[in-house]
């Protein structure tokens, strides 16, 4: 079946037709609707008793899944869902990680989140590493948004960072302003695209 005859039975009525480089169309209006892509979204949390002399972090990536632009409703539903992954993350890691690893009474907080992709393959991966260093940066943008990653030292945490556009558009506007590394236990959510 050709494309526009399936795209016609989708959408239930003619849509223009591209030949030759001219467009031809029965005057039906085409409604463009974007969509937001599936996004992985990574927070890193502390977990520290009051005196903070114990603590532990924890990185998890949860996915907010694509939705319709069109619909408000579908975007609060995608944040929804990752916002409920990333809860379930936290709980399960402070009631089965934390508890086994350390007993101590702990307060959490959020020290941070990245939205887009992080520097290091290791953060791509579907199985979860404990003890793991990365780089944490602050970004322009200030709390909570934060570059991160791996790397095998802050000077090629920043290289990799000038390679990346999309990062390197975040770079806090004071380059006097370290990245620090922290050791992390890194749990990833449920499979992008699943």
């Amino acid at each position: 079946m050709r494309r526009g005859r399936l795209l016609q039975q989708l959408v239930g009525r003619r849509l223009p037709v591209l030949e030759l480089g001219r467009l031809h169309t029965d005057s039906t209006h085409i409604i463009m609707v974007s969509v937001g892509a599936e996004t992985w979204i990574y927070s890193l949390v502390c977990f520290a008793n009051a005196e903070r002399t114990c603590e532990h972090h924890l990185l998890l990536r949860a996915t907010r899944p694509s939705f319709s632009n069109a619909s408000e409703r579908d975007a609060e539903r995608a944040t929804d869902l990752a916002d409920s992954e990333c809860k379930r993350l936290t709980e399960r890691y402070e009631v089965e990680g934390l508890v086994e690893r350390c007993g101590a009474q702990h307060e959490r907080r959020l020290v941070g989140e990245l939205q887009l992709g992080p520097v290091g393959e290791e953060l791509y991966a579907d199985v979860g590493a404990l003890d793991l260093p990365i780089w944490v940066a602050d970004t322009k943008f200030g709390p909570p948004w934060v570059i991160l990653g791996t790397a095998e030292s802050e000077d090629a945490f920043w290289r990799e960072i000038e390679e990346d556009d999309d990062v390197l558009s975040l770079r806090t506007l004071d380059p006097q302003k370290p990245a620090r590394q922290i050791i992390v236990d890194f749990v990833p959510g449920s499979v992008r695209g699943g």
